[in-house]
């Protein structure tokens, strides 16, 4: 994207020209829809935009009408602050970026630049398996794995029901194995749906976002099986507190969340038909056999333990 010349392609020579770069001074959103129109003229199915995240430029890719033909658009953007000397670093940032993601067609979440700038991936429009075998593929695949904060981001995430998988990072595993026992570091270490028809036939509205970030994040013990079973967990290594039998002490709870998202990812993958939901929970969970799922699956040594510190919080409150 250019101020003087609107979109060229990488090839094309163009002369000097001082205008910055305003979309504004092309109508009716014209910048935007030239680049999802060069998108429809290469037949491309993914789109990657490398753009510092509040610049015009960024602003005019997230206005591209993106046609059905194009299926996955991101946008990758340096964390840099002006003060760091951003100026030089960040476009070295989205140069090595772009020769990552032309190497290996995506950027793993834990790259990070020469110059140490680790790089925001957002989402803005995401195809997603609907077949069985291929959500299994997608839920177990720890490069899928996102920051559980920017689910909100993920545009699709707001209004679906679906499922979704927990992934540790090496220092949750590392407590996880004194606590319980051990977890493979290439596993996930939860799966769950929401949304689901319940098998009474009542309807439910649930959807992703509000799942991971109200009940799993910002919940309490009662939000969800998963909360609890990682409350129970963390009980005596954060020494925590309950308010209640049910509830833990505002403070404590507090260390939970903070403790979620500093150690956890997920992976999420919507699917609109709630009334086939359960089933297909059914048949990834008899297929990844999560160890902190508790219901649905076999039971064994790791899972004998979570329930005895489940109870045992449950005692602690009493």
């Amino acid at each position: 994207m250019s101020g003087g010349y609107g979109v060229v392609s990488a090839v094309e020579p163009i002369g000097w020209y001082e205008q910055v770069f305003q979309p504004s001074k092309w109508p009716d959103g014209l910048v935007g829809r030239c680049i999802a129109g060069y998108a429809t003229a290469v037949n491309a199915t993914s789109v990657v935009g490398l753009l510092s995240a509040s610049t015009a430029y960024a602003k005019a890719f997230r206005s591209a009408p993106w046609p059905g033909a194009v299926q996955n658009v991101f946008q990758v953007s340096p964390r840099a602050r002006a003060r760091d000397g951003a100026q030089t670093k960040a476009p070295r940032a989205l140069g090595e970026a772009l020769t990552e993601v032309a190497r290996h067609r995506r950027l793993p979440p834990s790259w990070s630049s020469s110059d140490g700038l680790s790089m925001e991936v957002t989402w803005l429009k995401r195809r997603f398996q609907t077949d069985t075998e291929g959500i299994v593929a997608w839920l177990s695949n720890p490069d899928e794995a996102e920051d559980p904060l920017r689910i909100s981001e993920i545009p699709v995430a707001g209004d679906s029901p679906g499922l979704y998988s927990w992934w540790a990072d090496s220092k949750a595993l590392d407590l996880f194995a004194k606590v319980v026992g051990s977890v493979p570091a290439d596993h996930c270490i939860y799966v769950g749906q929401t949304g689901a028809t319940k098998p009474s036939g009542k309807s439910s509205q649930r959807t992703l976002t509000r799942r991971i970030l109200s009940d799993h994040l910002r919940g309490n013990l009662g939000s969800s099986t998963f909360r609890k079973t990682i409350s129970a967990i963390l009980f005596e290594p954060l020494n925590l507190r309950l308010e209640k039998s049910d509830r833990l002490a505002r403070d404590s709870n507090k260390r939970v969340s903070a403790w979620i998202k500093a150690h956890l990812r997920v992976v999420i993958v919507p699917y609109a038909d709630r009334d086939s939901l359960l089933d297909v929970e059914k048949h990834v969970l008899a297929s990844l056999d999560p160890p902190f799922n508790l219901n649905g699956v076999p039971r064994n040594d790791l899972r004998r333990r979570l329930q005895d510190l489940r109870k045992r919080l449950n005692e602690s409150g009493k």
